[in-house]
Protein backbone atom coordinates (compact mmCIF):
# COMPACT_ATOMS: atom_id res chain seq x y z
CA UNK A 1 0.00 0.00 0.00
CA UNK A 2 1.29 3.11 -1.08
CA UNK A 3 1.39 6.20 1.26
CA UNK A 4 2.14 9.95 1.58
CA UNK A 5 2.30 12.06 4.81
CA UNK A 6 1.05 15.75 4.76
CA UNK A 7 3.96 18.40 5.83
CA UNK A 8 2.98 21.85 5.55
CA UNK A 9 1.77 22.42 2.23
CA UNK A 10 3.25 19.22 0.65
CA UNK A 11 3.00 15.72 0.38
CA UNK A 12 6.21 13.42 1.46
CA UNK A 13 6.22 9.82 0.18
CA UNK A 14 6.64 7.01 3.18
CA UNK A 15 7.92 3.59 2.43
CA UNK A 16 5.13 1.30 1.15
CA UNK A 17 3.52 -1.00 3.44
CA UNK A 18 3.24 -5.12 2.08
CA UNK A 19 -0.04 -6.55 1.80
CA UNK A 20 2.34 -10.08 3.10
CA UNK A 21 1.86 -10.49 7.07
CA UNK A 22 2.18 -13.44 9.23
CA UNK A 23 2.93 -16.13 7.01
CA UNK A 24 0.69 -14.83 4.23
CA UNK A 25 1.68 -13.79 1.03
CA UNK A 26 0.57 -12.66 -2.12
CA UNK A 27 -2.47 -11.25 -3.59
CA UNK A 28 -3.65 -7.52 -3.86
CA UNK A 29 -5.90 -5.65 -1.42
CA UNK A 30 -9.11 -3.87 -2.40
CA UNK A 31 -11.41 -1.16 -0.69
CA UNK A 32 -8.95 0.40 1.73
CA UNK A 33 -10.89 1.47 4.76
CA UNK A 34 -9.99 3.89 8.28
CA UNK A 35 -11.23 2.90 11.41
CA UNK A 36 -11.45 5.99 13.63
CA UNK A 37 -12.06 3.58 16.84
CA UNK A 38 -8.87 1.78 16.98
CA UNK A 39 -7.08 3.98 14.35
CA UNK A 40 -6.39 1.19 12.29
CA UNK A 41 -6.43 0.86 8.32
CA UNK A 42 -8.39 -2.32 6.46
CA UNK A 43 -8.66 -3.75 3.62
CA UNK A 44 -9.46 -7.42 1.81
CA UNK A 45 -6.41 -9.02 0.20
CA UNK A 46 -7.54 -11.73 -2.79
CA UNK A 47 -5.43 -14.18 -4.47
CA UNK A 48 -6.09 -16.90 -6.55
CA UNK A 49 -6.59 -17.62 -10.18
CA UNK A 50 -6.07 -15.12 -12.47
CA UNK A 51 -9.55 -16.49 -14.31
CA UNK A 52 -12.93 -15.08 -13.27
CA UNK A 53 -14.68 -18.09 -13.84
CA UNK A 54 -12.68 -19.64 -11.29
CA UNK A 55 -13.61 -17.10 -8.28
CA UNK A 56 -14.93 -19.89 -5.90
CA UNK A 57 -11.27 -20.74 -5.63
CA UNK A 58 -10.10 -17.05 -4.91
CA UNK A 59 -8.32 -16.40 -1.40
CA UNK A 60 -9.49 -14.06 0.74
CA UNK A 61 -7.53 -12.42 4.09
CA UNK A 62 -8.54 -9.69 6.35
CA UNK A 63 -5.57 -6.96 5.96
CA UNK A 64 -5.20 -4.54 9.20
CA UNK A 65 -2.61 -2.17 9.72
CA UNK A 66 -2.27 -0.05 13.11
CA UNK A 67 -1.39 3.49 12.66
CA UNK A 68 0.03 4.19 16.42
CA UNK A 69 1.74 0.95 16.76
CA UNK A 70 3.06 0.35 13.11
CA UNK A 71 1.88 -3.20 13.81
CA UNK A 72 0.61 -5.05 10.58
CA UNK A 73 -1.35 -8.83 10.19
CA UNK A 74 -3.57 -10.79 7.97
CA UNK A 75 -6.08 -13.51 8.91
CA UNK A 76 -8.04 -15.99 7.01
CA UNK A 77 -11.87 -15.14 5.76
CA UNK A 78 -12.05 -18.47 3.47
CA UNK A 79 -12.52 -18.58 -0.44
CA UNK A 80 -15.11 -17.08 -2.78
CA UNK A 81 -16.20 -13.46 -3.26
CA UNK A 82 -15.18 -10.82 -0.34
CA UNK A 83 -16.49 -7.46 -1.85
CA UNK A 84 -16.39 -5.06 1.10
CA UNK A 85 -16.15 -4.40 4.23
CA UNK A 86 -17.70 -2.47 7.45
CA UNK A 87 -16.58 -0.71 10.84
CA UNK A 88 -18.37 -1.45 13.97
CA UNK A 89 -17.63 -0.43 17.47
CA UNK A 90 -16.36 -3.40 18.49
CA UNK A 91 -15.70 -5.19 15.13
CA UNK A 92 -15.03 -5.24 11.70
CA UNK A 93 -17.73 -6.72 9.45
CA UNK A 94 -17.06 -8.66 5.77
CA UNK A 95 -19.57 -10.69 3.74
CA UNK A 96 -18.56 -13.95 1.59
CA UNK A 97 -20.18 -14.98 -1.43
CA UNK A 98 -19.56 -18.68 -2.26
CA UNK A 99 -21.71 -21.57 -3.71
CA UNK A 100 -21.31 -23.73 -0.87
CA UNK A 101 -23.19 -20.85 1.19
CA UNK A 102 -22.69 -16.79 2.20
CA UNK A 103 -21.73 -15.93 5.38
CA UNK A 104 -20.99 -12.53 7.39
CA UNK A 105 -18.08 -12.80 8.78
CA UNK A 106 -17.32 -10.52 12.52
CA UNK A 107 -13.87 -10.30 13.84
CA UNK A 108 -13.51 -8.84 16.78
CA UNK A 109 -11.25 -6.15 17.22
CA UNK A 110 -10.85 -4.95 20.29
CA UNK A 111 -9.43 -1.28 20.56
CA UNK A 112 -6.32 -1.79 23.18
CA UNK A 113 -2.84 -0.82 21.43
CA UNK A 114 -1.63 -4.69 20.39
CA UNK A 115 -4.63 -7.05 20.58
CA UNK A 116 -5.17 -8.74 17.69
CA UNK A 117 -8.18 -8.93 15.81
CA UNK A 118 -9.95 -12.47 15.45
CA UNK A 119 -12.75 -14.29 14.01
CA UNK A 120 -15.39 -14.09 16.12
CA UNK A 121 -18.48 -15.48 14.09
CA UNK A 122 -19.64 -16.93 10.95
CA UNK A 123 -23.07 -16.09 10.60
CA UNK A 124 -24.92 -17.66 7.35
CA UNK A 125 -26.79 -15.74 4.53
CA UNK A 126 -29.87 -16.72 3.16
CA UNK A 127 -28.92 -17.18 -0.55
CA UNK A 128 -29.74 -15.01 -3.19
CA UNK A 129 -31.58 -16.80 -6.72
CA UNK A 130 -29.55 -14.93 -8.91
CA UNK A 131 -25.94 -15.28 -7.64
CA UNK A 132 -22.69 -16.01 -9.43
CA UNK A 133 -22.82 -19.26 -10.44
CA UNK A 134 -18.86 -21.95 -10.79
CA UNK A 135 -17.25 -21.18 -14.12
CA UNK A 136 -18.94 -17.98 -14.73
CA UNK A 137 -18.16 -14.31 -13.76
CA UNK A 138 -18.88 -13.11 -10.58
CA UNK A 139 -19.75 -9.52 -11.57
CA UNK A 140 -21.52 -9.25 -15.16
CA UNK A 141 -25.29 -10.15 -14.95
CA UNK A 142 -25.46 -11.49 -11.00
CA UNK A 143 -26.48 -10.55 -7.55
CA UNK A 144 -24.12 -9.11 -5.19
CA UNK A 145 -24.52 -8.01 -1.37
CA UNK A 146 -23.16 -4.72 0.40
CA UNK A 147 -22.95 -4.07 3.53
CA UNK A 148 -22.53 -1.42 6.13
CA UNK A 149 -22.46 -0.38 9.57
CA UNK A 150 -20.85 2.84 12.05
CA UNK A 151 -18.30 3.12 14.21
CA UNK A 152 -20.37 4.16 16.69
CA UNK A 153 -22.78 1.69 17.09
CA UNK A 154 -22.80 -2.62 17.15
CA UNK A 155 -25.46 -2.86 14.22
CA UNK A 156 -24.57 -4.22 10.93
CA UNK A 157 -26.62 -4.16 7.45
CA UNK A 158 -26.52 -6.55 4.54
CA UNK A 159 -28.24 -6.45 1.73
CA UNK A 160 -29.37 -9.67 -0.34
CA UNK A 161 -29.02 -9.07 -3.92
CA UNK A 162 -32.26 -8.61 -6.21
CA UNK A 163 -34.74 -9.66 -3.18
CA UNK A 164 -35.19 -6.27 -2.00
CA UNK A 165 -34.05 -7.15 1.55
CA UNK A 166 -31.60 -5.82 3.87
CA UNK A 167 -30.64 -7.83 7.09
CA UNK A 168 -30.03 -6.45 10.23
CA UNK A 169 -27.38 -8.22 12.23
CA UNK A 170 -26.76 -7.25 16.51
CA UNK A 171 -22.66 -7.60 15.66
CA UNK A 172 -22.48 -7.65 19.38
CA UNK A 173 -24.31 -10.50 20.18
CA UNK A 174 -23.88 -12.47 16.66
CA UNK A 175 -27.06 -12.40 15.68
CA UNK A 176 -30.03 -11.81 13.22
CA UNK A 177 -32.31 -8.71 14.72
CA UNK A 178 -34.84 -8.07 11.71
CA UNK A 179 -35.22 -8.21 8.32
CA UNK A 180 -36.23 -5.33 6.17
CA UNK A 181 -38.09 -4.98 2.64
CA UNK A 182 -37.42 -2.47 0.38
CA UNK A 183 -39.33 -1.35 -2.61
CA UNK A 184 -36.50 -2.47 -4.81
CA UNK A 185 -34.81 -5.09 -5.73
CA UNK A 186 -31.73 -4.06 -4.79
CA UNK A 187 -29.79 -5.47 -7.80
CA UNK A 188 -26.16 -5.71 -7.90
CA UNK A 189 -26.68 -5.55 -4.13
CA UNK A 190 -27.85 -1.46 -3.77
CA UNK A 191 -26.06 1.00 -2.19
CA UNK A 192 -26.45 1.31 1.92
CA UNK A 193 -25.30 3.48 4.76
CA UNK A 194 -25.14 3.16 8.16
CA UNK A 195 -24.60 6.24 10.18
CA UNK A 196 -24.25 7.02 14.45
CA UNK A 197 -24.44 10.86 15.25
CA UNK A 198 -20.86 11.63 16.17
CA UNK A 199 -19.56 8.17 15.04
CA UNK A 200 -16.05 9.83 13.08
CA UNK A 201 -16.90 8.21 10.23
CA UNK A 202 -16.69 11.53 8.01
CA UNK A 203 -12.79 11.11 8.45
CA UNK A 204 -13.39 8.16 5.66
CA UNK A 205 -15.25 9.23 2.76
CA UNK A 206 -15.18 6.04 0.94
CA UNK A 207 -18.88 4.99 -0.01
CA UNK A 208 -20.17 3.23 2.85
Amino acid sequence: MHRVRQEGDDLTPEPPLPWSADGRSGGRGYYLRLDPVRRMLWSCVRGGPGDPGQWPDWSNDAWWHHLDSGATGRLGLGPGLVFRLAVTARHIAFTRVHPDGDELILLTAPPATGSRPEVGARLPLPAMSGAPRRGGTPWDGVQRRAVAASPGGNLVAVSRGGHGEVHVFDADKAALVSTLGVPTPLNDGGHLALVTPGDGAHADPVGR
